[in-house]
């Protein structure tokens, strides 16, 4: 019995070594076959991060309008200006939250203002009201811009089907040339 006993711890003392010979090699294929694995599940990790930063800072800015071509005034402050200035010549008043210029105030140009309404559904009612700015016969009013608050993504993709449509406007109104009618005799 002790001679089968030492057999097999004998065998098991091999089956340790190999093992142990092995192991390194074992775990370096395993970082082999997982580092892509991970390399790709950290890039998804950071897509999904991303992904939800962008979509967290569009329903910040969906509440957000840009206004430009407002003048400054110095005797009021910029929540009552657009107050004063919807209510004299559009058809909503927007409750506003909050108003601040964006970028540098020069006197020669007039700087964007940002304001902050209620909720997503005051934007809209004042994008739909501002289009009446267009027609107006006050040279003034028809330089002032209402505009979503867009993320740069959002931007960028705006840019882009802009300059698509206008594109197939251009080369619409090129293949539509006419020709004379002739009349057969």
């Amino acid at each position: 019995m002790n001679v089968r006993l030492a057999t097999i711890s004998e065998r098991l003392d091999n089956i340790e070594k190999h093992i142990g010979e092995r192991e390194p090699t074992a775990n370096t294929l395993s970082n082999n076959v997982n580092s892509p694995v991970s390399a790709v599940m950290e890039a998804t990790t950071r897509a999904m991060v991303e992904a939800e930063r962008e979509k967290e800072e569009i329903r910040q800015r969906s509440r957000n309008i840009i206004i430009t071509g407002l003048p400054l005034r110095s005797d009021t402050n910029d929540v009552t200006l657009v107050e004063s200035f919807c209510e004299d010549n559009l058809t909503v008043k927007p409750h506003i939250i909050r108003a601040r210029r964006i970028g540098r105030n020069r006197p020669d140009l007039m700087s964007k203002l940002c304001v902050t309404l209620d909720n997503a559904d005051s934007v809209e009612d004042l994008l739909d009201s501002s289009t009446l700015l267009k027609w107006s016969s006050d040279a003034n009013l028809r330089k002032v811009y209402f505009n979503r608050d867009l993320t740069p993504l959002q931007a960028e993709a705006a840019y882009r089907k802009r300059c698509e449509k206008r594109a197939s406007r251009s080369s619409s109104s090129s293949s539509t040339t006419t020709t004379p009618f002739l009349a057969s005799s």
